[in-house]
Order: C-alpha cells, then structure tokens, then sequence
C-alpha cells in the first residue's frame, strides 16, 4: 500500500485521529507492529534485571501495594531473586476484575506455558483497577545472569524500541552507569532516548534509600511529598548529568528526558515517600492520558530520527568493522605468511640436510672402496709395462744395458704410482672435503715414500753389480742368460712392489681411511638426528599452517556474513526511512493544504458555531505542524 493510499483511507475524523489512522496503516506497511486500539499508547518498560520494571508496571495499572504483593509472586514463576523474572515480552491489560485465587492460578498457568514454550511475547489480563490510556509491557531485564537470556533480552528490545510509543527506562539509583553502558549492543538500546527525549522517562527506583548520608538527611527532613519529590528528583538528575558527561558527552539538564525518582518497596514504606512515589506515577499517567492520539502522532514522527539514528550507528559500526577485519587480516595474513617462509626455510633446510647426508654416503662408499680402487687402478697400469730390454746386448756395454733397463723398469712403476694417484686425486677432489682429501692425500705420501723407498733399495742392488748379470767362464758377460736374469727380476720386484704397495696401503691409508669413515657415520647419524627433528617441526608447522588456513577461511566467512548481515540492516532501515520521511512530507503537504482551506472557509462561514468549529480544527493541525517543524529544525541542527 502507498503513502497516498494510507492517506485517503484516513480522510475523515479531526485532524490528529486522521493523523494517528495514517500512521497505523503506514507503520502496519512497514511490519513494526499489529493494530491495536486507538486510544492506547505502547509504554515499554526496559532495564537490567531486578531493578523495578515489574512493580512499576503494576502501579502504572493502577495496583495496590497489596495487589502488587500477590501478583509479584506469580508472576515471577518460581524465579529466584536475582534472576529476571520476565523471560518474554509480557503485555499486561488490566481487567477491572475482582482478585481471586482462580484468577492467580490462570495467569501462573499463562506464565508456566510460557517459561516452556518462550513465545515472543505473552499477554496477560490482570484482575486490577486499569486507570492508564496505555498497554503496558514489561522486558526482559537486560544483562541478566545467563549468557542466552542475555542475547533474547538485547534482540526482544530492539524490536519494542520500534514498537513503543513511550520508553520507560527503570533503573536503580546505585545503578546509573547503567544508563551509560560499555557494551556496544546495550549502549545502542540505552541511547535511544537521545532521539526524542520527549518520548522517554528515566525512572529512579530505590530513589529514597540508596543515596549519600548527607542526601538521605536532607529528604528525611523533608514532609511534603511534592517538595520530596523535586528535591530528590534535582539529587538523581546532578548523579545522571554526572555518569552521562563522564561516559558520553557534556549535558545539562534540558538534554535530560523526565527523570522520576520512585520508591517502589513492598515493606514498611515512609508515608511521605510513598506519596512522592504515587506523585511521580501520576506524572506519568498524566502524560499517557492527557492526549494519548496526539502522542502517537508525536512519536511516529520520532521514527524518521530513530532510523537516521540507527543507520547513523550502524554506518559506524560498519566502518568500525571493516576496519577491524582488515587489522585483523593482516594479522592473520602475518601470521600466515610466517609460518609459511618457516615452513619453506625448514623445506630448504631438510632438503639441504639430505642432500649433505647422501653426500656423506657417497663420501662412505668412495673411502670404503678407496683401497681396492686405487690397487686395481695400479695393477692394471703395472700389467701394461712394456719389458724394454734389448735382445742384443752391446760388445761392451751390456752391463750399462742391463742397469738401464732396470732403473727404466723402476721408474715406470714409480710412474704408473704417480699416474694412478693423480687419477684418484681428481675423483677425491670432487668427492671429499678438502679436510678430509689432505689426511687422504698425506696417508698416500706415507705408503708412496715406503713403496719409492723399497724400489730404490732394489735398484741400488742392481747398480752395484748385483743379481743379473752373468759372467762368462773366460770373462766378459753372458747377455743371454743376464737378460733373462733381468726379465725375472722385473717380476720379482712387481711382485714386491704390490706387496710394499698393500703393506703401505694397510698401515697408512687404510688406518686413516676408517677414521674418517667413522667420522663420517658420525655426523650421518648427527644429520640424521637432526633431519628427524627438522621433519618434526616441518610436521608440526605444516599442521598447524593448514589448521591456521582453515581457522582465516572460518573467520573471513564468519566476518563477511557479519558485515552482509550489517549492510543488509542498513539498506533495510533506509528503505523504511525513505517510506517514513515520505509520510511525514506528506502528512506536512496535506495539513499544510488543509490549513489553507480551512482558513478559507472561515472568512466564508456565517455561522459562528461553525467558525469555532473549524478554528479548534486549526488548532490541531497547527499542533502537528508544529511538531513536523520542529523535527525538521532539529535534524538540520544534529547535521
């Protein structure tokens, strides 16, 4: 349905009632609330648990102190003190009707179903003297005990702040700071009244008995109750301007809505103080009764700047969020990029301890076999040795001949020595550490020296004369038979070569060989070792890199939902504050032409009765026009 629409249904009565007949249909469009009945206004009871709420509700009814004895314990359901005794929205509607234990036990059966069920709200008719153009309806207390309640009573009173005509904040007098709460979703339902103090009560329980001595002094001296009332009354609002200026913002006491300080007690009750107490009620009877349609009318106006409110809030929140979630991605993105390089240094590093030990391996396996490898290598070049020894021996020369032959033979094995050592030195070079080729390479120098030593004595036998050569019966050398002295001499030093060879290698190299072998084997176990918990910690950093992952992936999801959800509030109650500024610019046009031709018809009118008539119309229609001013000056004063 349409502004329009809304509008020309509500074409006839004095201009408030069609006033009031608009907005119930439009704020029925906008889903706040079901139709109730013309001349009653929403009065919504919030605050903590326990401070009065309940008690208040019933003398706002008109309940005596001893209605409010028998009613209070049923309607607390067994609840113990301390608790919220309201789990649901609880609608009270007084019926007039006499109090019977019939009665009680119906509302108690209400009440049972109702602490089983957890409807959203529940409507309870009350034998008792209703005197107040009003539906009362009683919250459940904020911040209670239980975490869960806690959550139901913050979503139950956002929606009422919508619903409610007037808000009716009760709230200890020791407990003032919690008007001014820290918490951010019981900070935005306390600061409601800001909207439109003129919409909201603050109502001071235990008003009398929870002050200063010096302040409970003062009262006490006090015997009429209306002077009781205001002086107590200045005592509260100093303490509320106070709590306020330091929490929030400076303010005086024209920022303040109606403050009421009450004495709500079941017990012995100081007569004075009970009747500051009826005072106070009354005031707000007389509120609630003096001009119950023009109220409504007045608060309906309030909805615009309750949803600029909101969306102002929300906006904030918003900003608020976003930032936080990219603090705290980049914490998380920190976090992660950590333990990722961790994960990548430990990756290298664990690559670089197994590539050292399959070195280390290849180093084991190269000494190991060093011996044989370096023996097979000489053999194999001894094999080759030609035996350069001529086959005619020189007249006289041949024992020149046969030395020289020798000394070539020698030399070509210490060759064929040097030749497989330089081999084997390029594949140590490449394979060894430099600390470990040089005790190699000094090793090799010990069975070289032993091997050249024991050539050389051989050869000095030789050149001295020694074993080859063969004299003839008349003189002179027989060269047959000294070359093939000399031939088998040759493979008896071979022989004796090998066998110096394999002494050396024996007492030299392989000693020292097995030293670094198991130095080796040492620091493979060490690597090992330390390749174990290097693969540990990689283990550990990789779980918990991918439970990270998951946890971001949880939380970025959970955060996106949160800001979706925000932005999807925000869009929602800006659509609603378009519909509802919308009916308030056309409330504004219509009156506006109304007035003109109303004012008209009084220069045409002839009849004064008329006359009157359409001038107290005017008056109505000034009232509201007064109120859409005064919204508008207000609102580009807050910009």
């Amino acid at each position: 349905m349409d502004i329009e629409s809304c509008m020309r249904e509500a074409n006839s009565g004095t201009p408030w009632v069609w006033a009031l007949s608009a907005l119930e249909k439009f704020r029925t469009e906008l889903g706040w609330y079901e139709a109730r009945p013309p001349d009653r206004l929403v009065a919504v009871l919030l605050g903590e648990a326990q401070e009065g709420k309940t008690s208040l509700a019933m003398r706002l009814l008109g309940a005596t102190r001893e209605e409010i004895g028998e009613l209070e314990k049923v309607l607390r359901g067994g609840r113990r003190y301390g608790e919220s005794a309201t789990q649901v929205a609880t609608i009270y509607e007084a019926t007039g009707e006499k109090m019977t234990k019939k009665c009680l036990q119906s509302i108690a059966e209400e009440i049972r179903k109702a602490w089983n069920n957890k409807p959203n709200e529940l409507r309870l008719k009350l034998p008792i003297k209703g005197d107040v153009a009003a539906v009362v309806v009683d919250l459940v207390g904020l911040n209670p005990r239980s975490l869960e309640e806690g959550e139901r009573a913050i979503d139950l009173t956002r929606k009422w702040l919508y619903l409610a005509d007037l808000l009716i904040y009760v709230c200890r007098a020791d407990h003032i700071s919690n008007l001014t709460p820290h918490d951010v979703k019981l900070s935005e339902i306390m600061d409601r009244f800001w909207v439109n103090k003129d919409t909201a009560i603050i109502v001071i329980t235990f008003a009398y008995e929870v002050i200063s001595p010096e302040s409970a002094k003062m009262l006490m001296s006090i015997r009429e109750p209306e002077e009781l009332f205001f002086e107590a009354q200045k005592i509260h609002k100093k303490s509320l301007i106070r709590q306020i200026s330091q929490r929030w913002r400076e303010v005086d006491e024209n920022d303040l809505p109606l403050v009421l300080p009450v004495c709500l007690k079941s017990g012995d009750v100081d007569p004075i103080q009970e009747e500051a107490t009826r005072y106070a009620i009354s005031k707000i009877r007389g509120i609630v009764n003096e001009n119950p349609v023009r109220f409504r009318v007045r608060s309906g106006f309030t909805y615009p700047k309750q949803l600029e409110d909101e969306i102002k809030k929300r906006e904030g929140e918003l900003e608020r969020e976003k930032r936080a979630i990219e603090e705290e991605k980049e914490k998380w993105q920190r976090k992660l990029e950590k333990l990722s390089k961790e994960s990548e240094e430990l990756k290298d590093e664990l690559d670089s301890i197994k590539s050292e030990i399959r070195e280390m391996h290849e180093q084991k396996r190269f000494l190991t076999g060093l011996v044989v490898h370096f023996r097979e290598k000489f053999y194999l070049r001894n094999q080759k040795i030609r035996r350069e020894i001529p086959s005619e021996g020189k007249l006289m020369h041949k024992v020149e001949m046969l030395r020289e032959s020798a000394r070539n033979f020698v030399n070509k094995i210490k060759e064929n020595l040097d030749y497989a050592w330089e081999e084997l030195w390029e594949e140590l070079k490449s394979q060894i550490p430099y600390e470990h080729r040089q005790r190699v390479k000094n090793a090799f120098l010990s069975v070289s020296n032993n091997l050249h030593s024991c050539l050389d004595k051989a050869l000095s036998r030789i050149c001295k004369g020694g074993d080859v050569v063969v004299e003839g019966w008349f003189g002179g050398v027989k060269w047959d038979e000294s070359r093939e002295e000399l031939i088998n001499w040759t493979y008896r030093i071979l022989e004796e070569a090998n066998e110096k060879l394999i002494e050396g290698l024996e007492k030299h190299l392989e000693p020292e060989l097995k030293k670094i072998v198991s130095g080796l084997q040492a620091s493979i176990g060490e690597h090992e070792a330390e390749r174990a918990r290097v693969k540990k910690r990689l283990d550990e950093v990789t779980k918990e890199l991918n439970e990270k992952n998951g946890e971001f992936k949880k939380w970025k999801a959970e955060s996106q939902e949160k800001v979706t959800k925000l932005e999807e509030e925000i869009k929602k109650s800006k659509q609603k504050l378009e519909k509802a500024q919308k009916y308030k610019d056309y409330i504004a046009g219509e009156f506006l032409a109304f007035w003109n031709s109303r004012a008209d018809k009084i220069n045409e009118a002839n009849d004064p009765i008329e006359v009157l008539n359409t001038l107290a119309c005017l008056e109505e229609a000034r009232g509201i026009l007064e109120e859409l001013v005064e919204f508008a000056k207000e609102k580009e004063e807050t910009s």
